[in-house]
């Protein structure tokens, strides 16, 4: 069996004790979500034997009595391979809008996530879900955006305009950057303020960032020409793609080891090539006769 946390949640909240948010800590990463108050008695959000989940108390204390019964725990349905049972954070119901999410995956392929939820009207100060640095559990990078100057995990906004992406990392930790439901965030442009570089946001696009980013990385809807680039990378699994936005008609690409030794080269009349490559680290160079980028990616 396994535990409905989302009951246990609604119980407790009516009782006035915890919040609505949770975090559920698995072997791949930390998921967070909220249970909203239309979904009193609709959501189901479960948890496997030993797993952890946090909730958060509505005042400071050091012990917190909290319900518990066995109608809490429902018969297990479908898990993977490794015994773990795989979930995603749940913010709304099936009914309801947009996200804007951004994964962020370390080194060791622990993941976080980032959510800007659309449409709900809902106060940030109430349902908001705080990023938390969660190193000390094995969990070396934390993306969040920022909403009514907070850093938070779940964000609940209208519009991503003018928003902060940011990450909590060591200084000598990598982290890859993947980008989804970018409806919200269509026409705009990630402005990294390292190197004043702008890169068009789409759908599944990847961005490596090293060690921590606060007040570096923020999505606007302006760019100047000049400092812009029409190639934009994407990653699944072991393949890299690297797209053309501007349709150019030639994309050559060149792929390097770690060591900095030129192992391949690709040139296509595309506005799309792909490479897929076997695990390692990798620096590649995509070029068009108006635009060069480069990404070093961790397979």
């Amino acid at each position: 069996t396994d535990f409905d946390i989302s009951k246990f949640i609604n119980v407790n909240v009516a009782k006035g004790l915890i919040k609505r948010n949770y975090r559920i800590i698995t072997a791949t990463g930390q998921e967070a979500g909220v249970i909203l108050p239309q979904e009193e008695g609709t959501s189901v959000i479960k948890v496997a034997p030993f797993q952890g989940f946090f909730v958060e108390a509505v005042n400071p204390t050091e012990n917190l009595e909290l319900e518990y019964d066995e109608s809490m725990m429902v018969r297990r349905r479908q898990v993977s391979s490794d015994g773990v049972l795989k979930m995603k954070a749940k913010t709304r119901g099936e009914e309801t809008s947009d996200r804007f999410r951004v994964i962020a995956t370390a080194e060791n392929g622990v993941t976080t996530s980032a959510e800007v939820v659309k449409g709900t009207g809902l106060d940030n100060a109430e349902f908001g879900v705080m990023a938390l640095d969660s190193r000390s559990l094995d969990i070396p990078s934390i993306v969040y955006t920022v909403g009514d100057e907070k850093a938070l995990s779940i964000n609940f906004a209208d519009d991503v305009n003018g928003m902060e992406v940011g990450v909590i990392a060591d200084e000598d930790t990598e982290t890859m950057l993947t980008f989804e439901g970018v409806e919200m965030a269509e026409g705009l442009y990630l402005h990294d303020l390292q190197d004043d570089s702008y890169t068009p946001v789409v759908e599944g696009m990847t961005y490596t960032v090293a060690g921590p980013a606060s007040g570096r990385l923020y999505l606007t809807d302006y760019a100047p020409m000049e400092k812009t680039t029409n190639l934009q990378w994407m990653r699944n699994g072991n393949t890299i793609t690297v797209r053309d936005l501007a349709q150019t008609g030639r994309i050559t690409m060149r792929v390097y080891d770690a060591l900095g030794c030129l192992m391949k080269v690709i040139s296509e009349d595309s506005d799309e090539v792909s490479v897929t490559l076997n695990s390692g680290v990798y620096l590649i160079e995509a070029q068009t006769e108006s635009d060069r980028s480069v990404t070093k990616q961790l397979l």
